[in-house]
């Protein structure tokens, strides 16, 4: 009785091991099947005329790697590989071909990184900076009332650096401060001038528009327009 006992348990004990080693079999091959992606460094010789980015991979095998202009979405290079770390070489390439930018792809991973020593004419630079430019700038009213100065107008484009207001016939800075809480928009409110301005600009980083002010005073004669850098008057 007690034999038969003892097998008994010792059957189910066994049944018990096996299940729970092929329990964790099943969850540790899973677990290797988890896609990761990261980029090591990504850097361009300009001597060798080549772009390299070190990726290092885990996953279902083999990875399927895709190396794309971050800037443009241009794909670059695509590989196909079996190692875990990979280096991904793009040669014979110059001055806007060079990437600022680099993203690889695994699957539904993405990895974004910049090109170290990349030129300063790198591709997707020149995205930045048009990016960066103000398009259109407008006044839309400029009037004295009360001593108070009131301007407003509105602009496009993005990554608006400064935008200030100015005298446009003395060149005198009547504020920095843009208190409109629109976005693109502008508006400017100056107190206590010893006198009113006849004319007015602003200035958004490298455009600029002008105004007469409304109710201004002695003003009968407006000076001529002061020589800016850079001017677009679209008043």
């Amino acid at each position: 009785m007690i034999n038969k006992l003892s097998r008994i348990l010792f059957s189910q004990w066994f049944f018990v091991l096996i299940a729970s080693l092929a329990f964790n079999h099943l969850v540790i091959a899973d677990e290797d099947q988890v896609s990761t992606l990261s980029i090591k460094s990504a850097s361009y010789d300009a001597e060798k005329q080549q772009l390299k980015v070190k990726v290092k991979a885990r996953g279902e095998k083999p990875f399927k790697l895709k190396l794309i202009d971050a800037a443009t979405s241009k794909l670059l290079l695509q590989k196909n590989t079996k190692k875990d770390e990979v280096a991904l070489k793009l040669n014979k390439i110059k001055g806007s071909s060079v990437p600022c930018s680099v993203t690889v792809q695994l699957d539904q991973l993405n990895q974004s990184v910049a090109v170290k020593n990349a030129p300063s004419d790198c591709s997707g630079e020149e995205a930045r900076e048009s990016s960066s430019t103000i398009t259109e700038l407008k006044i839309n009213d400029a009037k004295y009332e009360d001593d108070l100065l009131i301007v407003s107008g509105e602009f496009s484009g993005n990554s608006l650096k400064s935008i200030v207001l100015y005298d446009d016939s003395t060149g005198q800075l009547l504020a920095t401060r843009n208190r409109s809480r629109e976005y693109n928009h502008l508006v400017f409110k100056v107190y206590d001038l010893a006198r009113s301005p006849c004319r007015i600009r602003v200035q958004a980083d490298q455009s600029s528009a002008t105004q007469i002010v409304e109710h201004a005073e002695n003003c009968d004669t407006v000076p001529p327009l002061l020589k800016t850098k850079r001017h677009s008057a679209l008043s």
